[in-house]
C-alpha cells in the first residue's frame, strides 16, 4: 500500500495575485453555505498516515486552468511501486499520463448517477429537482469528465430535507466500494463497464439558485415532520383466489432501478377478472402486514405481523386462510416477545416447522419452532448473532440454503446474502456483501419462486417513501462469490384500492397471491407515537 499526500498546489504568482478578481461573486452565497454550514460527520478529515501505509509519498501537483497536472517526475516515482490501483481522495478533475500509473488505473468516487448527473456538487442537483433516488458509481478515471469506465454503481434514498444528510448517507453507504471492487479482481468476478453517458455537466449554483435551494429546504423539512406526526402508515393484508392475479403488460414506459432514465420496462397489472379479499380490521390503532400463508395440516393459515401502534410494536398473529375477509373471526396470537416481531417468515424442514421473524431489535437472527396443533412458537436456534437483519428470506436450490436480509441503518438499500448446507446453520456470510445496494430494489419482499424457468426474487422499491411497489428480480447468478440479478418486472397497487400507496410483501402460488397494502391515515396513538420519538431524538442530539 503506498499513501500518497499532495502537498499545497502550486500557483504562480499572477495567479495568486488575480485569485479575488477571479472570484465567482455570483456563486457566493454556495461557498458560504459550503464552507461553514455544509458539514456533514462523514467529511471530517482524519489522518492515516499511521494506519496500513507501507509507504508515504508526498508530491506536489500543479494546478492549471481546469485540470491538476503531475510532474513527468512523479508520475514515473508512482508508477515504479507496481500498485494495482490508487484511490482518489480529493476533488481536482485528474488527466494525462498520470492516469496510467497502475495496472487498473485511478479509482474515484462520483456521487451522483453518471447518466443524468455530470459535474458538481454532490447530492445538492437531486435534492434541487427533487429526485427519488441519488445514484453513485465508483470508477476508474479516464480524460473524460464524469465518465470513466465504472466498477460499481448504487442507488440510494435522496434526503430532500438536509443536504448534510444527504451527503452522509451516501459516503457513508459507499465506503466498502473500494474493497469490494478489489476482491473482485482477485476472484475474477469484477465487471467494467465505460460509461456512454451524455449528461449535462453540473456546476456550482448561482446565488438566486442557491436562495430557492435553502426555501426547498425549508419546505420540504417542515413537509417531512409534518407528514410523520399526522400521516401514519396504514397497511393490510389482501388476498386474490386463483391464479394469475397478475398479467404482463409489455413495453410499458416506467422508470426502472437499473436506470434513472425512463426506458422500456415490463410491469405487471392486477387481473380484475376476480375480487380481492381485503382483511377485517378491528381497531384503527392497528394494522396487519407481512402476509405468509403455509399449509398445517391439511388447513392453510397465513401468519403475519400484528401491529399496535399504543405499544409500538408487533407481534405474530395467525388465522386459518378459510377465515379470512369474513367477520367475525378468530386471530391467534402465536408469538409475542419484549420487543418488535413482523416479517414472519415460514418454511419446513425435516417434518418440523420452522418461524423466522424478523427480530432487529434483539440484534439477531432466531428461528422458531411451529406446534403444528396450537400454532405456538418456541424459541429455536439463533442463526445469526450481532447483526440487526430485516425481512430474512431463505431460499434452497436443491443443494444449498440462502438467506437475504437488509440490514440496519440502511436496510431499505443494501442486501446481503449468507448461505449454508443447513437452515440450522452453520451460516458463511457472502464475500461480497452487500451484493447489491438499490433503494429500488435491494430489500426482500417475500418468497423467492420460479417461474418460466426463472427464480425470481420479490423485492421493495422504497424510493420515495416505504414500500411503494414490488420490483421482480431475475436471479442470473448465485454462488458464494458471485450474485448477479437484473430487472424482471414490477407491481403496484390500484389506483382505486382503499389501500393504495404501496405495496412491500408479495407471495405467489399457485392457488392464490396473497399481499399488503397501505394507505395513509390520521391515527392518534400513531401522532403520539412520532412525536415522542421526534423528541427523543432532538433530546439525544442536544446532550450527546
Amino acid at each position: 500500500m503506498v499513501l500518497v499526500h499532495c502537498g499545497g498546489l502550486v500557483e504562480s504568482d499572477k495567479r495568486r495575485i488575480s485569485r479575488l478578481k477571479r472570484f465567482p461573486w455570483n456563486q457566493l452565497f454556495f461557498k458560504a453555505w459550503h464552507k461553514y454550514i455544509y458539514k456533514p460527520a462523514a467529511k471530517e478529515l482524519s489522518s492515516i498516515d499511521e494506519m496500513l501505509a507501507l509507504n508515504t509519498v508526498s508530491i506536489e501537483p500543479q494546478n492549471s486552468s481546469y485540470f491538476v497536472k503531475f510532474l513527468d517526475e512523479d508520475v514515473q516515482s508512482l508508477r515504479e511501486f507496481e500498485c494495482d490501483f490508487f484511490l482518489q481522495f480529493w476533488m481536482g478533475i485528474i488527466q494525462g499520463r498520470v492516469l496510467e500509473i497502475a495496472r487498473h488505473g485511478i479509482w474515484s468516487f462520483h456521487h451522483g448517477d453518471e447518466t443524468q448527473y455530470r459535474g458538481t456538487p454532490p447530492g445538492f442537483w437531486e435534492i434541487y429537482n427533487r429526485e427519488p433516488v441519488t445514484g453513485a458509481i465508483l470508477q476508474q478515471l479516464t480524460n473524460n469528465l464524469d465518465k470513466g469506465i465504472i466498477l460499481k454503481k448504487g442507488y440510494f434514498p435522496t434526503v430532500l430535507h438536509s443536504w448534510n444528510h444527504q451527503t452522509e448517507n451516501l459516503l457513508m453507504q459507499t465506503v466498502k466500494w473500494p474493497a469490494l471492487c478489489a476482491l473482485g479482481l482477485v476472484n475474477g468476478s469484477l465487471e467494467k463497464r465505460e460509461s456512454q453517458s451524455k449528461a449535462k455537466i453540473y456546476k456550482p449554483p448561482k446565488n438566486l439558485t442557491f436562495l430557492i435551494f435553502v426555501s426547498k429546504l425549508i419546505i420540504n423539512r417542515i413537509a417531512f415532520h409534518l407528514h410523520n406526526i399526522f400521516k401514519a402508515e396504514d397497511w393490510n393484508i389482501g388476498l386474490y383466489p386463483g391464479t394469475k392475479s397478475v398479467v404482463s403488460e409489455k413495453d410499458y414506459q416506467r422508470n426502472v432501478s437499473d436506470s434513472m432514465q425512463t426506458r422500456r420496462g415490463e410491469v405487471k397489472i392486477w387481473n380484475g377478472a376476480k375480487s380481492i379479499n381485503w382483511f377485517s380490521k378491528i381497531d384503527k390503532d392497528r394494522f396487519v402486514a407481512d402476509p405468509f400463508v403455509f399449509l398445517i395440516k391439511d388447513n392453510w393459515w397465513m401468519f403475519f405481523e400484528d401491529f399496535s401502534y399504543k405499544t409500538g410494536k408487533g407481534v405474530i398473529s395467525a388465522i386459518q386462510l378459510k377465515d379470512f375477509g369474513s367477520f367475525p373471526y378468530e386471530v391467534k396470537r402465536v408469538l409475542e416477545l419484549p420487543y418488535h416481531l413482523s416479517y414472519p417468515y415460514i418454511f419446513e424442514f425435516k417434518n418440523k416447522i420452522y418461524c423466522m421473524p424478523e427480530c432487529h431489535a434483539a440484534g439477531r437472527v432466531q428461528l422458531f419452532e411451529v406446534d403444528q396443533d396450537t400454532l405456538q412458537m418456541t424459541p429455536g436456534p439463533v442463526l445469526i448473532e450481532g447483526r440487526e437483519l430485516v425481512d430474512t428470506t431463505l431460499w434452497h436450490d436443491g443443494t444449498r440454503w440462502w438467506m437475504f436480509a437488509g440490514e440496519k441503518p440502511y436496510q431499505s438499500t443494501a442486501l446481503y446474502i449468507w448461505y449454508a448446507d443447513s437452515p440450522l446453520g452453520p451460516w458463511i456470510e457472502h464475500s461480497s456483501n452487500p451484493v447489491k445496494q438499490d433503494i429500488c430494489s435491494s430489500r426482500p419482499a417475500g418468497n423467492l419462486y420460479v417461474e418460466g424457468g426463472k427464480l425470481i426474487r420479490p423485492s421493495q422499491d422504497c424510493s420515495g417513501h416505504y414500500g411503494k411497489r414490488i420490483t421482480l428480480n431475475h436471479v442470473t447468478e448465485l454462488s458464494p462469490l458471485v450474485y448477479r440479478e437484473e430487472y424482471y418486472s414490477a407491481i403496484e397497487p390500484q389506483t382505486n384500492w382503499e389501500y393504495n400507496k404501496g405495496i412491500h410483501t408479495w407471495q405467489y402460488s399457485d392457488q392464490f397471491t396473497i399481499f399488503d397494502a397501505k394507505r395513509f391515515s390520521f391515527i392518534p396513538d400513531a401522532t403520539r407515537w412520532a412525536v415522542n420519538r421526534l423528541l427523543k431524538r432532538k433530546i439525544k442530539m442536544d446532550y450527546d
